[in-house]
């Protein structure tokens, strides 16, 4: 997952987080239900003094708002998840949401002032006071105001320097938390610790789970709210791995060795049999690591016994990185532990149960004769022929002058009635071009090769005369034409292969066979161009591969066999003279460094 689908899946857990903000302080209105345990209530204080430590340490906090409002009074600003968040506030007049200046808000701000929570598991987002001394409230649970007192388990991050610590701390390791980031991270941990006993809407992350439900226009339908319990479970599962990284003391090692793809240290391999009473029969080696020092050393080498010593059995073992998810993994975040995980996954199976079973809403229509419609498009069936024509049209231009630089008539023919292929040929690199039965009218491997030496025009395109080498301006330009004709030769394919491709099944064609992606899937059978791929969207759920060919028009087979005989010899040679170039041009720069 990249950064910005990393952002949009942490919107769910922002909106959980503000659901606690506002249930938590003190109100007049109706809310659900919830409870929660010792340990979420400890976190959840923390979280909350942490938090409002540090919109205190901001210069701008007098203001009395944290909203974006233009009289900032009695009034709830907007947050991220687009929903009304408030804090509770001694004066009532401090109110939590996002502001564009930042100031006195609970979010994520740029520069890092009056922000509560922010950590990899999603921009927890807090209420705040205008004095600071504010209670972290009570839900209708009825647990009561929660006191910010110096019982806490978490110390406080607080001062004129935090924005600098925070700062050191970021730029020594990307893995690193602010003690504010690795509260929001332990509360979000103690929500997914939780086990249901008698009602699930008790627990406090089912119940904010189930507001994530309700929208401006009622409940959610069985296509929108699956999406959402996935990326609170997918967020989950990552905070997960981020905590079990927090308790390895190792992680840091093991992450910077993963990264300079280095050696394993010695916190990566261990005996899992590593009792006293197991020994090796024979001495294996001299290293006093397998000695028994505080033993009898004469009886040992004469029974060849050797024992592992006891300090190193007896003594206290951390547990490392693995241990630590597969202990949280077995205890909340899977079926069977009656845990809110359990009920995610369970809710999120029965929804999609739902939407695979239902009819789709219809968008497709006709119109008079030839008119489709899809929701506000229509276009006729002629309005189509004339897009695919007008598409193998110019895809063919480019081919023939910006790619052979030939008209039509001078390229080569192709001999389609004499074209032979072994589809049972497994053999690495092997393609309809290898068949020694093919006589083709030139050897596509030299043609442009042997142009661009004996044709003037070439030679001054491609060749620097005076100093004997290509022109990497006009290889390069070269290079992107290849990529553009490739688009346009793609979306042809797409449309007019019969029934229309995913995306994975497209772009995962070879032409060769290749040792890591196995046989081929382009074919010519009796003068057709055949695409054959196994894979589909159920492959990995049931296994099963399923054969399907989807035969070219012969304008747009000619189109893939041109390119395939004679561009594309030509442009792996382009791309190995340029990879070439770059390498000499780095080693004269480490050269010249030193």
């Amino acid at each position: 997952m990249d950064a910005d689908n990393v952002k949009r899946h942490t919107i769910p857990w922002q909106q959980i987080l503000m659901f606690f903000t506002r249930t938590q302080a003190p109100h007049d209105w109706a809310s659900p239900h919830y409870r929660f345990s010792k340990r979420q209530r400890a976190a959840w204080a923390t979280l909350w003094r942490l938090a409002q430590a540090e919109l205190s340490a901001s210069p701008i906090v007098g203001q009395g708002r944290a909203g974006h409002s233009n009289a900032g009074q009695g009034r709830a600003g907007h947050s991220n998840a687009g929903q009304a968040n408030t804090g509770h506030s001694n004066t009532g007049q401090a109110n939590t949401g996002h502001s564009n200046a930042g100031q006195g808000r609970a979010g994520h701000s740029n520069t890092g002032q009056g922000r509560a929570g922010h950590s990899n598991a999603g921009q927890a987002n807090t209420g705040h006071s205008n004095t600071g001394q504010a209670n972290t409230g009570h839900s209708n649970a009825g647990q009561g105001s929660q006191d910010l007192s110096s019982s806490d388990q978490s110390s406080i991050h607080s001062g004129s320097d935090s924005e600098d610590q925070q700062h050191q701390i970021t730029s020594e390791s990307p893995f690193q938390l602010t003690p504010l980031d690795s509260a929001c991270l332990d509360f979000c941990i103690e929500l997914l610790n939780h086990r249901t006993k008698v009602e699930d809407y008790k627990s406090a992350l089912i119940c904010a789970s189930a507001v994530l439900g309700r929208g401006e226009a009622g409940w959610g339908t069985a296509q929108s709210y699956p999406p959402i319990l996935s990326k609170v479970i997918k967020i989950a599962r990552f905070m997960v791995v981020h905590k079990a990284l927090k308790l390895d003391p190792t992680a840091e090692k093991m992450i910077h060795q993963l990264a300079t793809h280095q050696m394993a240290g010695e916190w990566d391999t261990e005996s899992p049999l590593d009792s006293p009473d197991f020994t090796f029969l024979t001495q294996t080696t001299d290293d006093s690591f397998y000695n028994d020092n505080d033993g009898d050393q004469g009886a040992a080498q004469s029974s060849h016994f050797i024992q592992f010593s006891q300090g190193h059995t007896q003594g206290h073992r951390q547990r490392s990185f693995r241990e630590w998810v597969t202990e949280m993994v077995s205890q909340f975040m899977v079926r069977g532990t009656n845990s809110p995980m359990q009920w995610l996954l369970d809710l999120r199976t029965y929804g999609l149960k739902i939407h695979y079973n239902s009819t789709a809403t219809g968008h497709v229509g006709w119109m008079n004769q030839d008119q489709l419609l899809y929701q506000q498009y229509s276009f006729t069936m002629g309005d189509f022929r004339g897009f695919t024509h007008g598409l193998v049209s110019s895809t063919r231009q480019i081919l023939h002058e910006e790619l052979l630089f030939s008209q039509a008539s001078s390229v080569p023919t192709i001999p389609w009635q004499a074209i032979y292929d072994d589809p049972t040929e497994t053999a690495h690199g092997w393609s309809f071009l290898k068949d020694t039965r093919t006589v083709w009218p030139v050897a596509g491997s030299e043609w442009m090769v042997n142009r661009v030496r004996n044709e003037r025009p070439l030679q001054h395109r491609f060749i620097e005369s005076s100093a004997g080498r290509l022109r990497m301006s006009n290889v390069h330009s070269y290079l992107q034409r290849v990529v553009h004709f490739r688009e346009k030769l793609a979306i042809a394919i797409h449309v007019s292969g019969g029934q229309p491709a995913r995306a994975p099944e497209l772009l995962s064609i070879r032409h060769y066979n290749t040792d890591s992606g196995g046989h081929r899937n382009v074919f010519v059978e009796d003068g057709l161009v055949a695409f054959v791929t196994q894979y589909h969207k159920g492959f990995y759920s049931t296994n099963d591969v399923k054969v399907i060919h989807r035969y070219l028009p012969r304008e747009v087979g000619e189109l893939v066999v041109w390119y395939l005989w004679l561009v594309l010899p030509f442009v792996e040679r382009l791309e190995a003279y340029t990879q070439k170039v770059r390498g000499e041009a780095s080693d004269a720069e480490t050269t010249g460094s030193t």
